[in-house]
């Protein structure tokens, strides 16, 4: 669906929701080879001190029927393998289903969405994806929506196939269509158009394998050229962001992320320069070794001409302006896809203090030597409007041979970022970490974590906040096995 509200109207409104329920819908892959674990942390208590809060799941097979309702005990961490939760026959049905997570309070929740990770998980591999669309609630207007989304890495060779994840709402047409055009990295022109029609249940799902659906001819054809997938759909009583990604063969493991919204090229929202000294948007990229890190803006955005300037610092250092200049075309024909790369431990901050438009997509691919696929995890440039924060959490894993880098940068639109002090906590529901670190002015650091750290661990994931003063933090997340190449990774809540 297209925004009708600016990035600011939208960051206002969240200020005044109210909503006793929050849920969000992920796609199930249950198999002998895959499951799908749901990993969160009560953060209810600790945030917002709200005690009397609820958790139930909705399993679904594809026709949206009912194969289990349960309640959840909320722990101050969690972990639940759905897989477990099933027997064999139920796990036939329940693969390529849906879960859906519902958390009720009669207080006020304020955001629709719950902070909950599904991590999709093979006997090598890891990935990540958090809670992307929903059905709506009953406080909210059920209507026709077109969702127009993007914004998500494919690969055509003979290893993938790549996937979209659909899901309906309870009120539903028998039938919908859904638009797919293939665009060249290159100059964006739409390579390919194909259109398929969907069955649509109450309560129902479908997957789609891209290649499943391309003849011979047109994969040649695509094949020649790397593509990304602008795809659009009519669903009614939804939030339509979606489980999106690539499967891959020969370990049977499906790398997700969610599509990102299209924004219309001719769009209308722009962030302007208010303060002399105060850019109107930057993006931040870092990277510490054996990682990798690639970011990659698909042009799917309101059309503009960003002239970014660069500064580099390495870790703990402050940030140092280059003579370095970078130019993206946003959106619109003959714009392309923009890629940036680092491999050594470095930080870099591109930013621009032009009229620029508000929502630029990016994804964050961090990756190992040994890597099948990277992360592809979907966030975005950071403009001026975005609102203080001061509490950030997450996940990790704990398996053997798994490490965790938590990357903390500190810098804001003004260049004047104070030094931060931060606690962090990672934790179990039998062991809890405690850190306190600084980060300078103007830099970036990491904090690692394994299994080591937590005696005779049990779990296989772990949960973690960090907290500071100073509302110039932004955290991600990556987990990585440099043995298997399993690598996952997400922004913090």
């Amino acid at each position: 669906m297209l925004k009708k509200n600016s990035l600011k109207e939208d960051f206002v409104k969240r200020t005044a929701w109210f909503n006793n329920r929050s849920s969000c819908v992920f796609p199930l892959f249950l198999t002998n080879e895959q499951d799908t674990q749901l990993v969160f942390q009560n953060y209810w208590v600790w945030k917002n001190n709200l005690m009397n809060v609820f958790c139930i799941l909705r399993i679904r097979d594809k026709g949206g029927n009912s194969i289990l309702n349960t309640q959840i005990d909320i722990k101050k961490h969690n972990e639940i393998s759905l897989s477990s939760l099933l027997n064999k026959d139920d796990l036939k049905f329940a693969n390529k289903g849906t879960v859906e997570v519902e958390i009720i309070t009669p207080d006020n929740l304020g955001y629709p969405f719950p902070a909950i990770l599904a991590f999709y998980v093979t006997e090598s591999q890891k990935s990540v994806v958090h809670s992307a669309g929903r059905i709506v609630n009953s406080n909210e207007e059920i209507k026709d929506s077109t969702w127009k989304e993007s914004n998500f890495s494919i690969e055509l060779n003979n290893s993938f196939n790549p996937f979209i994840c659909l899901f309906f709402g309870q009120s539903i047409e028998k039938r919908t269509t859904l638009k797919l055009k293939f665009n060249s990295y290159k100059n964006n022109k739409t390579l390919l158009k194909k259109s398929l029609e969907i069955d649509s249940l109450p309560f129902g799902s479908e997957i789609i394998y891209i290649k499943d659906f391309l003849n011979k001819e047109e994969l040649k054809k695509l094949q020649k050229d790397k593509v990304f997938i602008i795809f659009e759909v009519k669903i009614k009583g939804i939030f339509g962001r979606f489980v999106v990604g690539n499967y891959h063969k020969k370990t049977k493991q499906h790398f997700t992320t969610h599509s990102f919204q299209f924004v219309d090229p001719k769009g209308q929202d722009s962030i302007e320069k208010v303060k002399s000294n105060e850019s109107t948007s930057f993006l931040p990229i870092f990277n510490v070794k054996p990682l990798n890190t690639k970011i990659i803006s698909f042009p799917t955005n309101q059309k503009g001409n960003l002239k970014l300037s660069v500064a580099r610092s390495r870790v703990n250092q402050e940030l140092l302006k280059t003579d370095e200049i970078i130019n993206i075309k946003t959106g619109g024909l003959n714009s392309q896809v923009f890629e940036y790369s680092l491999t050594e431990d470095e930080f870099l901050k591109l930013e621009t203090d032009d009229k620029v438009p508000a929502r630029i997509n990016v994804n964050y691919n961090f990756y190992t030597k040994k890597s099948i696929f990277p992360t592809d995890l979907a966030t975005g440039f950071k403009a001026r409007v975005y609102p203080p924060k001061n509490n950030h959490w997450g996940s990790g894993v704990l398996e053997d041979k798994w490490k965790n880098i938590i990357f903390i940068r500190n810098t804001n639109h003004t260049n004047d970022s104070k030094s931060a002090k931060c606690t962090l906590k990672a934790f179990t529901n039998r062991q809890e970490i405690k850190k306190i670190v600084t980060i300078k002015s103007e830099s970036f650091s990491f904090i690692e974590i394994d299994n080591v750290n937590f005696n005779r661990c049990e779990e296989s994931y772990f949960s973690w906040s960090l907290n500071s003063k100073e509302s110039s933090l932004e955290v991600f997340w990556v987990a990585f096995n440099e043995e298997t190449g399993g690598v996952c990774a997400e922004h913090s809540f």
